[in-house]
C-alpha cells in the first residue's frame, strides 16, 4: 500500500511493507530535499526491493514523517531503494499502532491522543453574541425545510393537473373502500387540511377512483388514489 507523506517536510511517495524490517529513504531523496545523513559504524546489506541485484546502505538520519497534523521523529536508513522515496517497515507500524482497514484504500493510524485534539493557538472561539447571526442565514437558507408544507397550490408547472382518460365512458365496478375506523380522525383532519388549500376540491362526478388508507410506520395515514 503507498501514499503521499510528508518526510522532513518534503512531500514523499512512500510505501507501507509488512514483509520490511527497515525504515528507509533513497539518497535521492534525501539529497534533493537537503536532509542530513550520517554514516553508520557498520554496513549492512540489501538484496529485495533496491535498484540492482544487491544494495550496501552506509548512512541513516533522524527525520520526521507527518501524517495529519503529528509529526512522528523517525529513524530512516539511506538506501537506493526502486519506485518509491520512502519504505516503512513493520517495525514502524508495530510501534506507531498501524492497522490495515478491511478496505484497501482506507490507512488507520496509532489514537489520537488529547494533545492532538487541542485547538491551536490562534484558533477563534465563538461566543453567545456569534450565534445569531449564522442562525438567522441558516433559517433563511432553510426556510422551506423549517416551516413545513405551505397551505397553498404550488405553480402549475410542478404539478399533474391533468390526467387524460383513454375511455371516457367506461364504466368500473368494484366495491367500494372503507377507512378502518382507527385513521379516521387522521383522514379528517387530512381532508379538511388539503380543502382549506385547495390541493383538493369537493365535487360531484359519475364515478371516481378509489383512495387507499393506509398506515405508516410512523402511525401517520397515507392516502393512494388509485387510477
Amino acid at each position: 500500500m503507498t501514499c503521499l507523506l510528508k518526510i522532513g517536510g518534503h512531500t514523499a511517495h512512500v510505501m507501507f511493507d509488512l514483509g520490511s524490517s527497515i525504515d528507509a529513504i533513497s539518497p535521492h531523496f534525501a539529497n534533493a530535499c537537503g536532509i542530513k545523513v550520517f554514516e553508520l559504524e557498520s554496513q549492512e546489506h540489501l538484496q529485495l526491493g533496491t535498484i540492482g541485484s544487491c544494495a550496501k546502505f552506509e548512512f541513516g538520519t533522524w527525520s520526521p514523517i507527518t501524517i495529519g497534523e503529528t509529526n512522528i521523529n523517525t529513524w530512516w536508513d539511506i538506501v537506493n531503494i526502486n519506485k518509491y522515496s520512502g519504505i516503512t517497515g513493520s517495525r514502524w507500524m508495530q510501534k506507531n499502532k498501524y492497522r490495515f482497514r478491511a478496505k484497501p484504500t482506507e490507512l488507520l493510524f496509532f489514537p489520537i491522543n488529547k494533545v492532538e485534539l487541542e485547538e491551536p493557538s490562534g484558533s477563534v472561539k465563538y461566543t453567545d453574541a456569534d450565534i445569531p447571526w449564522p442562525r438567522a442565514k441558516w433559517i433563511e437558507k432553510y426556510r422551506d425545510i423549517l416551516s413545513g408544507v405551505p397551505e397553498t397550490l404550488p405553480p402549475l408547472r410542478e404539478i399533474n393537473h391533468q390526467i387524460q382518460l383513454i375511455n371516457e365512458s367506461k364504466r368500473y365496478n368494484y366495491y367500494m373502500p372503507h377507512c378502518p375506523d382507527s385513521l379516521k380522525v387522521q383522514l379528517s383532519e387530512k381532508l379538511e387540511r388539503y380543502s382549506q388549500a385547495q390541493w383538493w376540491i369537493s365535487t360531484t362526478v359519475p364515478q371516481a377512483a378509489p383512495m387507499l388508507c393506509i398506515p405508516k410506520k410512523n402511525g401517520k395515514i397515507c392516502t393512494i388514489v388509485d387510477y
